[in-house]
């Protein structure tokens, strides 16, 4: 149970800071899971699975960061090229997407090669989401948007 209440922002630099980092210095790579706090603060992780929405309403899921890793590239150029990672600025990355009823905010670290490491965390970053998925957390916190 946590009474302190983390932005989105914070989320993502203190599980990138502690779980990431722990995770990529002993496996050099880091698995898909969610990050979840619940409506009365309790903390728990989730791998993703296939009734994730129904397990984040059971379970009263207020806000969560999702870890992955992926591809990212540059520009517009990107929609140009059948496989990301085909794109000449191409890079993988550990990706951070976090959300609350405050909206979401999206953050990566790329992943250096030799010797395998993560570069700073980039939290400044325009992406889109090229999703037809709406947030997770939409049917939540609509009501609360209204006031």
């Amino acid at each position: 149970m946590s009474d302190v209440r983390l932005t989105n922002k914070e989320l993502i630099e203190r599980i990138s800071k502690t779980r990431v980092d722990e995770v990529f210095a002993e496996y050099q790579e880091v698995p898909a899971a969610y990050f979840c706090e619940s409506e009365d603060g309790d903390r728990f992780v989730l791998q993703p699975h296939p009734a994730l929405h129904e397990i984040f309403r059971a379970r009263e899921v207020r806000q969560y960061l999702f870890v992955d890793e992926g591809w990212l590239a540059p520009g517009p150029s990107v929609s140009r090229v059948k496989d990301i990672t085909e794109h000449p600025d191409a890079f993988k990355a550990v990706l951070f997407k976090a959300e609350d009823e405050t909206g979401i905010v999206i953050a990566y670290r790329k992943i250096n090669d030799k010797p395998p490491s993560l570069g700073p965390l980039q939290t400044d970053v325009p992406i889109t989401l090229f999703s037809d998925e709406p947030p997770l957390l939409s049917s939540y916190y609509a009501p609360h948007r209204i006031h």
